[in-house]
């Protein structure tokens, strides 16, 4: 990066042709985007993809196959070795090593494909969950990607808003920006905009530069962006930016631990079974070679620790269709166990909406009955004037120049509503409806809003609690409307405009306004005002903080919500845990919590200054009894989250803005609303609320302990699969070591189990964690985690496998008894596993529900299973599979009733210890 923090500003504005107030044009900047690239913070490593693609190779399972590979081919012409795994020639040993090679080539590309997807959708999620950031594109101002951002643009820097390139300040009012992304540690900067002295400064002293990939913490600025992409400072080798941790879930790092175990266990049988064999007779060293090779495959549960990821990867790029993206996989565990939230009243209210009832305009207070009957007396009028065969009154066109304060007030209210809702800027507003617009709409004014169009959105300060927006009229003339906080506009407005005329705004009407408002003000209202200011030239910033002309304010009434108070009922007597963080008194708040039925006296609600009364021993004490909190400040949030974590519970927080950061990142997941909270605190948040508030975050949870409770199910089935397989057989060996008859050391030989690891390992971990989520939030418990696996469940994977295992044995030493056929008693064993396995993942998810309800909640599974049931019969019943794989077709009926006898017990059988009674839902 060049020394811009060097250069003056009409210098760097000559240098990247640009323009402080109109910046760049449309065409300008897709010229620049062709030139300069997309504004990318850390470049793709596009080797990764090659990396990861042989880091498939680096396994234990691809070892032995490969191995089995390699002495197939290299003794393919020895009969000794040919008559030991029943080869007719060389030319099957050729074969069978390819059929190998192919399917260990398959499954090495199907592992590679799932972990590509799976990175790519995560990376969407990250994606969608970027920011956009304001800029002065010709002359407007406007919301784009922060990729889209080229050297020339000026930003608009708000407090809270991510800053998206290097830049150097053109204006900065209390400007303080946190640069701990860049140099990794707690580091926040107060910036200026004026040149700097010294011109061999540090990075850390550019006070006149804002850099890439941080975020304004406190006041507001404008910047010209000198370099993007590959030339911001924090894409520089020498300062790249301090990655996150990659967190692990509970789930993956204990199948991980699972994984390793069965593979360290593997490993000393098949060295202990290879002794033996070599022991009694060592001349076949080659064939026993692939028999300890094949108990190997048999044991390790092969790709459950992508099948873990991917689970938990799908399961939240699926939450992201349903207006929520959590941010990494691990979250959905922490989502899972959560049976606490902190919310402030926006948060739980979001869904809240708001309808026109009153103003305050010309000095008067007019309810709506007043404001309906002077807009009903007009369409009157001008419909007794019009033809008698068309009875539909026109709306009342105005002269913009000479427009009544009323419709005047709407207009200008209407204009800011949009365009506040237009910037999502994180002012966490509830939802006004369409009343304003439409009354706009009715008495003829929406024909003015284009000439608004042109529109800036202008800082403000922190200390300024209202929106402001410079409107460039159509004779190039500046009108400013200000709109939101009634005190902090009364302060700023020196004059009241009346019936056109702009009189002296005196220290009694302001007074009469305040009355109006405190005889108004309570949960369910919301009171917005509007002032303007006109000016002939380009207003200065300091001319824009005051002497503005009060137009009016207007009264919004809620619109009962029926649906949040039934989400809150449901959520609280499911024993969840709601406490309310709001910005209201202890009278307005307590009130709040009330009506919601979060409290129901007063003594379960506090103020910040009753809490600061408290010390540590007396406030852990009364806790879990407080629900309503007013106004904590930041510290008090914090002290209250690290309470409750350190009761018992697994908490989220709400956050909106930066004050609740600390309380955010000690939480256990932390959520931010895209339409309430600012830049930085959605960048923190582990879960974005795009749409839907607080009733989509009880969904939210609700999905999320089905999930993992989907996930719990399907790691046990492999396992289980694993088991199963590997004492399979051991029994097997065991009966070849008691019989002589047997001419294989194992009951199935190498075919047999990598047809298994197929069909099994492979192809049926396709339906796995599909199920649908259902249920609710009172019988869906929080999942207890840590253990992900408890010791009850590790008995019930463990006698899951032993009686599959048995039964494969049973089948197979009948039909071997009673046909002396080899081939056709492993034929029978084989089949007899698979479908077994397959069977038993009804009793391994979701065990609270009947079978049938637990089967048709996952269509892709039973998809799957009559797929795999379909490659079974081919390879018992065509030739080809026959002769590859030693198979015998299946001619008698009982060997089919035998077969589904033992699956029909496994579907049905109650092995699942981890199931524990609990009281009948009512769905």
């Amino acid at each position: 990066m060049s020394d811009w923090y060097k250069q003056n500003i009409p210098y760097i504005l000559r240098e990247l042709a640009t323009d402080l107030e109109r910046g760049l044009s449309k065409e300008e900047a897709k010229i620049r985007i062709d030139q300069y690239g997309e504004n990318l913070i850390d470049q793709p490593n596009r080797l990764l993809w090659i990396r990861n693609f042989f880091a498939q190779f680096r396994n234990l399972t691809v070892f032995a196959l490969l191995m089995i590979t390699v002495i197939l081919l290299v003794f393919r012409n020895s009969g000794q070795f040919r008559k030991s795994l029943q080869l007719d020639s060389s030319g099957d040993a050729v074969t069978i090593a390819i059929v190998i090679g192919g399917i260990l080539m398959f499954q090495i590309l199907w592992r590679f494909i799932e972990e590509t997807k799976l990175a790519l959708r995560i990376e969407t999620i990250r994606n969608r969950c970027e920011v956009s950031v304001s800029v002065i594109r010709d002359g407007n101002e406007t919301r784009i990607p922060p990729t889209a951002v080229v050297p020339g643009d000026i930003l608009i820097l708000i407090e809270g808003d991510y800053i998206s390139a290097d830049a150097r300040l053109v204006d900065a009012d209390n400007l303080v920006v946190d640069e701990s992304y860049l140099f990794g540690q707690a580091a926040l900067s107060e910036k200026i905009s004026s040149d700097l002295q010294n011109q061999t400064l540090r990075l850390e002293d550019w006070t006149n530069v804002v850099f890439g990939g941080t975020y304004v913490i406190r006041g507001q600025g404008y910047a010209i962006a000198v370099a993007t992409g590959n030339q911001l400072v924090i894409n520089d080798s020498n300062h790249k930016i301090p990655r996150e941790i990659e967190m692990e879930s509970e789930a993956e790092t204990e199948v991980e631990g699972y994984y390793k175990q069965f593979r360290t266990f593997g490993v000393v049988l098949a060295v202990v079974l290879l002794g033996i064999l070599m022991f009694q007779q060592p001349m076949e060293w080659a064939m026993y070679l692939i028999v300890a090779a094949t108990l190997i495959i048999a044991s390790i549960p092969e790709g459950i620790c992508l099948t873990t990821r991917r689970i938990m990867g799908d399961n939240i790029y699926d939450i992201s269709e349903k207006n929520v993206l959590v941010r990494e996989p691990w979250r959905l565990e922490r989502l899972s166990s959560m049976d606490s939230i902190c919310v402030n009243e926006v948060g739980i209210s979001s869904n809240q909406n708001f309808t026109l009832s009153s103003v305050f305009v010309d000095g008067q207070f007019v309810d709506r009955t007043m404001w309906e009957g002077w807009v009903q007396n007009s369409l009157q009028r001008v419909a007794s004037s019009i033809n008698a065969q068309n009875q539909i009154a026109q709306p009342v066109y105005y002269d913009l120049q000479h427009i009544p304060t009323f419709p005047w007030l709407l207009l200008m209210a209407s204009l800011c509503v949009e365009i506040d809702q237009n910037y999502q800027s994180g002012s966490g507003a509830p939802h006004l409806d369409s009343s304003l617009s439409n009354l706009v709409e009715q008495i003829g004014l929406s024909r003015y809003k284009s000439s608004f169009a042109n529109h800036q959105r202008i800082p403000m300060g922190a200390e300024v609690q209202f929106q402001s927006f410079l409107f460039t009229q159509e004779d190039q003339s500046f009108l400013q409307v200000a709109f939101g906080n009634t005190e902090s506009i009364l302060r700023a407005s020196t004059h009241m405009e009346i019936h056109g005329n702009q009189d002296v705004f005196t220290k009694d009407d302001k007074g009469i306004i305040r009355e109006v408002i405190e005889s108004l003000e309570a949960n369910s209202t919301i009171v917005v005002s509007v002032a303007r200011k006109n000016f002939v030239d380009q207003p200065l910033q300091d001319e824009l903080q005051n002497g503005l002309t009060y137009i009016g304010l207007i009264i919004f009434n809620s619109i009962e919500d029926t649906e949040l108070k039934k989400s809150v009922k449901s959520c609280l007597d499911s024993g969840f845990k709601v406490v309310a963080m709001t910005d209201w008194d202890l009278e307005k708040s307590t009130e709040f919590g009330i009506d919601l039925g979060l409290i129901q006296d007063r003594q379960s609600a506090i103020s910040k200054e009753e809490l600061s009364g408290l010390d540590d021993k007396d406030f852990e004490s009364v806790v879990d009894l407080l629900l309503v909190y007013s106004r904590p400040a930041a510290d008090q949030k914090l002290n209250i989250v690290r309470t409750l974590k350190r009761r018992g519970h697994s908490i989220g927080f709400w956050g909106v803005s930066a004050d609740d950061l600390q309380a955010m990142r000690v939480s256990g997941v932390s959520f931010a609303a895209v339409d309430q909270a600012d830049q930085i605190t959605q960048h923190n948040a582990g879960c974005l609320i795009l749409k839907g508030g607080f009733s989509t975050f009880l969904d939210l949870v609700l999905y999320a302990r089905s999930a993992y409770e989907s996930l719990r199910g399907s790691v046990r089935w492999i396992l289980s699969c694993s088991i199963a397989q590997m004492i399979t057989l051991l029994i097997g060996f065991g009966i070849y070591l008691y019989d002589s008859s047997l001419e294989t050391p194992l009951l199935l030989d190498v075919r047999h189990i990598v047809w298994i690891q197929l069909v099994i390992g492979t192809m049926s971990s396709i339906g796995l964690g599909k199920e649908i989520k259902i249920g609710n939030l009172q019988y869906n418990r929080p999942q207890q985690v840590p253990p992900f696996l408890p010791p009850e469940q590790s008995w019930d994977i463990l006698m899951r496998g032993v009686i599959i295992a048995l039964m494969t044995n049973v089948a197979f030493v009948v039909s071997f008894k009673t046909t002396l056929s080899l081939q056709l008693s492993q034929t029978v064993a084989c089949t007899t596993l698979v479908l077994t396995l397959l069977a038993s993942s009804t009793q391994c998810h979701r065990g609270q529900w009947e079978s049938l309800k637990n089967r048709l909640s996952n269509p892709r599974w039973l998809t799957v299973t009559a797929f795999c049931t379909i490659l079974q019969l081919s390879v018992i019943y065509l030739p080809f599979m026959q002769d590859v794989f030693k198979t015998e077709s299946l001619t008698e009926l009982k060997q089919w009733l035998g077969i589904g006898f033992l699956s029909t017990i496994m579907a049905v059988l109650p092995l699942n210890l981890s199931h524990r009674p609990k009281t009948s839902p009512a769905y």
